[in-house]
């Protein structure tokens, strides 16, 4: 009985941690748009750039003609690239995160066409799959789906204050069915949403 408690203990840790970090919304994560875009073309122009002065690129610009279209940064100087921004007329449209270091992206955020926060979602436990998808309404997140036993299927529904701060209610899936076992808070009757 203990170990169960244990993992169901560290499930949730898990999940609660998906909760706050999805929560924040960082300047750094202007994101955007639901299919995914190649880097950049391979006629892009790439500019490199030193911007903490330590003798080492930490910014990479990629243009395509006269157009900025992609920003890779090195945000915490390891020497690889943590975040992209995928820019369309200007404006950051997409942006990815690599928070574990590998190289690769595991978290995306999409914006609207005004460059508000509209989409995002994140792999939790870095197997290459997207297990949280966050949704925005006017820049505020309103609602999240979580898998927090990582088996390609929701079990977690979180709504969200109109701050998209605090959680008003959530729904939990407990016995991995498919359906809802149970309702905690507030929780507004006829929403669905699936992941992206």
């Amino acid at each position: 009985m203990g170990m169960i408690m244990k993992k169901a203990a560290k499930r949730w840790w898990w999940v609660l941690c998906a909760v706050i970090f999805l929560s924040a919304t960082p300047s750094t994560l202007n994101a955007a748009e639901p299919e995914r875009k190649p880097n950049a073309p391979e006629s892009a122009r790439k500019e490199a750039q030193d911007t903490n002065k330590d003798g080492k690129p930490d910014e990479w610009r990629y243009y395509q003609g006269k157009t900025l279209v992609r920003i890779e940064k090195d945000k915490d100087h390891n020497g690889r690239v943590d975040l992209w921004l995928y820019l369309e007329d200007g404006k950051t449209d997409r942006a990815e995160v690599d928070r574990n270091g590998d190289g690769k992206p595991d978290m995306e955020r999409l914006m609207t066409i005004d460059g508000k926060s509209d989409k995002e979602r994140a792999d939790l436990n870095f197997d290459g799959k997207w297990d949280a998808w966050s949704f925005y309404k006017n820049g505020v997140k309103e609602f999240m789906i979580v898998d927090k036993n990582y088996d390609g299927r929701p079990d977690a529904w979180f709504h969200y204050a109109p701050d998209g701060i605090k959680i008003l209610g959530a729904t939990m899936d407990d016995n991995h069915d498919g359906k809802p076992d149970r309702t905690l808070g507030t929780v507004p009757k006829g929403e669905t949403r699936e992941p992206w």
